[in-house]
């Protein structure tokens, strides 16, 4: 069984030997957050809506998806920095796995321009772009390929370490990129991204994903759920405060700009602390219940095996049905306009993933080479 699943990890999954169903349980949750973001702040960013009950369901379900990306980071963390490869290896992996999608993909924004078709766009310009991070949702990618080039490096200082080591260095990366995300919060330090450091703030996830997933029953349960849940009554008090003032035309908290929301970022210090301890819950866990389904164990395999079409595909279908034809605009009341919109967006994603992997040549651009 192990070994029909080593064949069909997608980017966001790399291969392992040992198939992990905790992982893909991961996976299929940090996806349908991706998704739950675009679909929720329709609501939670409109003043009408300020205070209601639709508004706060839409910021609960904001604050509990913001740890969608970081989830996806220390998987990858957990994969890579746990595999035994040398540096060529390394690349072909991310040039097959990440940068193929990622031109594909960036190239596809650029010719369907929001929603308005177009090659006017496709010039020298894109060059710019792509090494500014100028790529919409595509910055996920960008963050993964320098992840996985510098992944080698890391790889052989941590497995000739000790778990004292390990810990510490694990602490050190993740304080840098909470405190570096911070000091540019504060001082507006909104210097133009560029794609060959743009990976540098993530790097603690991506150890952390190493060192957690390898010591995860080191932590006690009910320390994880204490201090996830004031991390999670952290954001979203904090986003109710930022609306408060915003909509009173206090722009205190604003970004100017230049950055997110603070808490909205997924490296502010609550958003980091509610992923770790999810990850850390959720990587340990068996999860015989649903391993006991065979219907349950193949949909989840299936769904974390497409959540890099999924991850793409979203936002054109957002353009399509969303801001061109305007679908769900009469559905009310409005929180169940976000259930609504999130499974039929979700659902035509992962439909039309399975439907395009069939094809040999296309299977590619969503990462997968077998």
């Amino acid at each position: 069984m192990a070994k029909q699943y080593n064949n069909t990890q997608n980017i966001l999954q790399p291969q392992e030997k040992s198939y992990k169903f905790s992982a893909d349980v991961i996976r299929v949750l940090a996806i349908a957050g991706v998704v739950l973001i675009h679909t929720a702040n329709a609501v939670y960013g409109r003043p009408d809506f300020f205070g209601g009950i639709s508004w706060w369901i839409a910021i609960i379900l904001n604050s509990f998806s913001r740890i969608a990306i970081p989830l996806f980071i220390m998987l990858s963390g957990y994969f890579i920095l746990n595999k035994d490869e040398s540096f060529s290896k390394s690349l072909k992996r991310t040039a097959n796995r990440i940068i193929i999608p990622l031109l594909f993909w960036f190239v596809a924004d650029v010719i369907w321009n929001g929603g308005k078709p177009s090659f006017v766009n496709l010039n020298q310009s894109i060059i710019v772009r792509l090494l500014t991070v100028n790529v919409l949702d595509l910055y996920f990618l960008i963050i993964l390929v320098g992840l996985y080039i510098v992944a080698p490096i890391i790889r052989a200082y941590l497995q000739k370490t000790n778990y004292l080591t390990q810990r510490n260095f694990t602490i050190f990366a993740l304080s840098a990129g909470v405190l570096a995300f911070i000091s540019q919060y504060l001082f507006y330090l909104c210097s133009p991204a560029d794609s060959f450091t743009y990976w540098l703030p993530y790097t603690g996830l991506f150890v952390a994903g190493y060192f957690f997933g390898n010591n995860a029953n080191n932590i006690k349960s009910s320390k994880l759920l204490i201090t996830y849940s004031i991390a999670l009554l952290f954001t979203i008090g904090l986003g109710y405060f930022y609306y408060f003032l915003h909509n009173q035309g206090n722009h205190l908290l604003d970004s100017h700009g230049c950055l997110s929301f603070y808490s909205d970022s997924y490296l502010s210090i609550n958003v980091v602390i509610m992923a770790l301890c999810t990850f850390i819950l959720l990587i340990r866990l068996k999860f015989q219940s649903l391993l006991v389904n065979p219907f349950t164990k193949k949909l989840i395999f299936s769904i974390a095996r497409a959540s890099l079409g999924i991850y793409v595909l979203h936002t054109f279908f957002l353009d399509i049905l969303d801001s061109r034809f305007h679908l769900f605009d009469h559905i009310a009341p409005a929180w169940i306009y976000i259930f609504i919109k999130w499974f039929v967006i979700f659902a035509l994603s992962y439909i039309s993933t399975i439907m395009l992997m069939k094809i040999p040549l296309i299977k590619r651009v969503f990462g997968e080479t077998k």
